[in-house]
Formats: structure tokens, sequence, C-alpha cells
């Protein structure tokens, strides 16, 4: 006849062993569904990144724009261009016009690092460490626990002590 203690504990060391199986699986989906998770949100950084430098080269060509359309209007009123005047107001535009395009790209590369320092996180974030292998053993440790105990308890009892 089957020893019922004996059987107990198999059913219990079994079901130990299972759980951990289930919980590395568990953690391997989850591993991955971060990783995939990551790049998603990684390809949407990417995509704002292309479009803010879109948008600065935009912001650039629109202030060069402004720059000529405010030269050329000051050189067809033509009032005085040798004068000290105008040679200044045309200094003044032009160190206006470096300074608005300097702080567009400087602009820009702040976002760009912004962006980029984004996607580093995302990257690490979704690369988390594989923890299924330690479920796994630590269930074989309890359930090898579990049929010692048990052994341990079936022999107490048929030696009666």
């Amino acid at each position: 006849m089957c020893d019922p203690i004996l059987i107990l504990t198999a059913i219990s060391a079994g079901a130990t062993v299972q759980s951990a199986r289930i919980q590395a699986q568990a953690s391997k989906i989850n591993n991955k569904l971060a990783e995939e998770e990551a790049k998603i949100r990684n390809s949407e950084l990417q995509e704002r990144r292309k479009l803010a430098k879109i948008n600065a080269k935009i912001e650039e060509n629109n202030r060069r724009q402004a720059y000529a359309r405010n030269i050329a209007t000051m050189r067809a009123l033509g009032k005085g261009k040798d004068n000290p005047s105008f040679l200044s107001i045309l200094n003044k535009e032009e160190q206006s016009l470096r300074l608005d395009i300097d702080n567009i790209r400087l602009g820009r590369r702040v976002q760009d690092s912004r962006l980029s320092t984004q996607i580093a996180v995302n990257t690490v974030q979704g690369t988390k460490p594989d923890l299924s292998g330690f479920y796994t053993a630590a269930g074989i440790a309890s359930a090898s626990g579990t049929v010692a105990s048990g052994l341990s308890a079936s022999s107490a009892t048929k030696s009666g002590g």
C-alpha cells in the first residue's frame, strides 16, 4: 500500500515545481513585453527627433527669409545706404540673424539630447534581467525541501517515532 504522506509529498513537490515553471514563463513574457514596449516608445521618440530637426530647419529658413526681406526693403528704400546709421542697422540685423540661428540650433540640440536620453532610459528599462532561471531553481529547491520533509515524516511514522 502506498504511503499517504509520500503521495501528498509528491503532489506538493510537483505543484511547487509547476508553480516555479509558470513564474519563470511569466518572467520571460514580461521581459519580452517590456522590450517590445521600449522599442515602440523609442521608435516614436526617433520620429520626434526627425520632426524636431525638420522644424528647426524650417524655423531657421524662415528667419533667413525674414532677414533677406528686411535687407531688401532697406536697400529698396535706398535712403542713405552709405550712411553710418544705415550700415549700423544692417550690422545689427545680421547679428540678430546669427543669434536667432544659433538659438534655433541650440534648442534643437537640447531637444535632441533630451530625446536621446529618453531613448537610452527606455532601452535600459526594456532590458530587464532574465529571472526565469532563478524562479525555476527556487522552485526545485523548495520542492526538494518538501520531499525531504515528506520522507522524514514518512520514516518517522513508520518507525513509530
